[in-house]
């Protein structure tokens, strides 16, 4: 009998190596420690060998222990742990996107990896009103009712035959008339406002200790010419320059009036003098 034994692990039964036995002191033979066989196994490369106690033998089981597999949907890699043949959802063909590509999928039948555009921080607008929206590398196409072309305004609808935003002109009149009727609202306060500080300036006695706070018309000239460019500034410097009338029950005018100490008669007389002043 021989002096070795051939020895599995406990629990998976797998083939750990080769111990010398001790003789047994009560007789001529060996003593045959737990989780060990005299039955030898083969030993093949890419193989592990289990033993099966009830029929003394070793079957041989795939190793591929250590090596990196990837999923083939989405490529996640991982490394082998358990013993047995690799399931259908990984491969050991390492996916290799090229520049601005993403992994997709890889293709079973013809053992190759698929890859598809990196959308990632791309801004697509919504066609049915313009609004954007940053894709995210889960995008894995730009569907249908978005575009990567940018609304030029609000006047513009989309146009799925040409596949382009086109003018719409009876919205372009409508929002123009919005504009100009904002910048009439906006220009009647800023004149009124105005007038009520050249009213004030032209009542500011000489000998006025209080420091020159008070705006002069050549400082609101200067404050229009540096207001930035656009149909209500322009408007409003247009309005200004050709400026002849004042509101009395303006609520700048009157804060205006206090600073100075005004009574409401003394700012009467002030706004008459300024409007002879034309």
């Amino acid at each position: 009998m021989s002096n070795k034994a051939y020895v599995y692990d406990p629990i998976t039964r797998e083939f750990v190596g080769v111990a010398r036995l001790d003789r047994d002191p009560l007789g001529g033979g060996f003593l045959l420690p737990a989780n060990a066989t005299y039955t030898r196994p083969e030993l093949m490369d890419g193989k592990a060998a289990i033993y099966d106690s009830k029929s003394d033998k070793w079957t041989q089981v795939t190793d591929l222990r250590g090596i990196d597999v990837y999923n083939v949907d989405g490529g996640h890699a991982y490394v082998v742990e358990q013993l047995g043949d690799l399931p259908d959802s990984v491969t050991t063909t390492k996916p290799e996107p090229p520049a601005g590509k993403l992994i997709d999928r890889f293709k079973v039948d013809s053992g190759e990896w698929l890859y598809r555009d990196d959308y990632t921080g791309v801004v697509v607008y919504i066609t049915s009103h313009g609004g954007a929206v940053t894709l995210t590398a889960t995008d894995k196409v730009i569907s249908e009712g978005y575009t990567t072309k940018q609304r030029p305004s609000d006047a513009y609808n989309w146009d799925a035959k040409k596949q382009d935003w086109v003018l719409d002109k009876a919205k372009q009149a409508e929002l123009d008339k919005q504009v100009l009727d904002s910048a009439d609202a906006q220009l009647t306060c800023l004149m009124s406002q105005m007038c009520a500080w050249l009213t004030i300036e032209s009542y500011k006695p000489k000998t006025d200790q209080r420091g020159g706070n008070i705006l002069s018309p050549v400082k609101i000239d200067e404050m229009l010419q540096g207001l930035p460019s656009s149909v209500e500034t322009d408007l409003m410097r247009n309005a200004w320059s050709r400026a002849t009338y004042i509101e009395f029950t303006n609520a700048t005018t009157q804060s205006f009036a206090q600073i100075l100490d005004m009574s409401k008669d003394q700012l009467r007389i002030a706004m008459t003098e300024a409007k002879a002043l034309g």
